[in-house]
């Protein structure tokens, strides 16, 4: 009967893990159509960029853009890891942008 009890429990606590991971699926899958729309967006400005005879890299306008998503976080990530995350995301754009050019 105990057995029984901790299995119907352990069920119960599965599932709500389940459910909790299914809502991360969920998540992960809008960060990734969001970070794609982004990319889009930064083939735009790279052409722009190539239009104006401009460089890929701009480290004040990288600055800002991570300035702004730090004033916008409101947690639990620290600024820090933030800041460590769109500078990863901003790199990946540039790489497209460079990948354009390079057509």
């Amino acid at each position: 009967m105990e057995r029984t009890k901790r299995a119907i429990g352990t069920r119960r606590k599965m599932g709500k893990l389940d459910e909790l991971r299914r809502e991360v699926d969920r998540i992960d899958a809008e960060i990734v159509r969001l970070l794609n729309e982004r990319a889009r967006q930064a083939l735009l400005i790279g052409c722009e960029k190539q239009r104006n005879q401009a460089p890929i890299e701009d480290s004040l306008r990288e600055e800002e853009v991570i300035a702004r998503a730090q004033q916008a976080n409101g947690g639990p990530l620290d600024n820090g890891s933030l800041a460590a995350i769109y500078r990863s995301i901003i790199r990946a754009c540039a790489g497209v942008q460079r990948a354009s050019r390079a057509e």
